[in-house]
């Protein structure tokens, strides 16, 4: 009777917490497994971002390496240009040193042809002088 239905409804009462208590077991577990996968993933997450600081640090100094790069050839070009210019007005001067010189072995050599005539002119009025003379 009576008794009967409450042993019985307390069987099915321990029935259903059993069923209760392996069902929470399964979600603890199954919980637990998350936590551990969502831990896992924090971690793998910090190992990224460092990961991915430790690229943005290498990009910056790469970028600021270019940057420098960069200048320093902008600098060697000016340089380059600037060296080439003074070499270009070097070879002018040195062109017109030679031109002035060649100018002046000219000269002198025009100086040496009058200075020659003059002294044959020279000789020709002395001999043209004794001849007078001598008429």
């Amino acid at each position: 009777g009576f008794c009967e239905m409450g042993l019985g409804a307390s069987k099915q009462e321990i029935a259903k917490s059993q069923e209760a208590v392996k069902r929470l077991t399964a979600e603890l577990q199954k919980a637990t497994a998350d936590l551990h996968n969502v831990k896992g993933r924090a971690v793998e997450a910090e190992k990224l971002q460092r990961e991915v600081a430790t690229l943005r640090n290498n990009l910056m100094s790469a970028k600021n390496n270019l940057e420098s790069t960069t200048n320093e050839l902008k600098y060697a070009k000016k340089e380059k240009i600037a060296q080439d210019l003074l070499q270009s007005k070097l070879k002018a001067a040195k062109d017109a040193e030679q031109s002035q010189k060649s100018e002046v072995e000219k000269l002198k050599a025009l100086l040496a042809a009058k200075e020659e005539q003059r002294t044959e002119m020279q000789q020709m009025q002395s001999v043209n002088t004794k001849l007078l003379q001598a008429a």
